[in-house]
């Protein structure tokens, strides 16, 4: 199993955790069916502390983009990681200079963080992945922990 990281959609930073060896060795004597949503298991867990900053961080003039926060868990190229960022296809009917538009979050969620020529960078997802990193290991484990017993009271249940 490749190794993984919790990473930031805005900017693919990585954070890289000490302790993850022993959790990766937990998940790989798991049975193979159980792997994968293992791994998805800890990494959504991982995600929780840093989105709860982003949320807590994310401009106040921008309660659409607060909203729009969120956790995904993919694989790419082999690697599955978690992304911290404003969902795709989240949207919603606001008013803006009187009219009614439809207001898509991820399709600005860039500018907000970075900054464009006209506004200044407002940074959220940045300074979330700095504060949260010392939350984000113990989410994981205790993430994992949950899926085992999750995983146990299923298999109880069975017989």
């Amino acid at each position: 199993m490749p190794s993984r990281a919790i990473a930031n959609a805005m900017n693919r930073s990585t954070i890289e955790l000490k302790g993850t060896r022993e959790l990766l060795n937990s998940i790989n004597k798991l049975p193979f069916q159980l792997q994968k949503s293992a791994e998805v298991a800890v990494l959504r867990a991982g995600a929780k502390p840093i989105n709860k900053a982003a949320k807590g961080k994310v401009p106040s003039d921008s309660g659409l983009l607060k909203k729009s926060l969120g956790i995904n868990v993919a694989k790419v190229k082999g690697i599955t990681s978690a992304r911290v960022g404003a969902r795709k296809g989240w949207r919603s009917e606001v008013v803006r200079n009187g009219k009614k538009v439809i207001a898509d979050p991820s399709k600005y969620s860039h500018l907000v963080e970075y900054g464009t020529s006209h506004s200044s960078a407002k940074p959220f997802i940045r300074p979330a992945v700095e504060s949260s990193q010392s939350q984000v290991l113990a989410a994981m484990a205790e993430g994992y922990d949950k899926y085992l017993d999750r995983v146990v009271k299923r298999i109880r249940s069975r017989k």
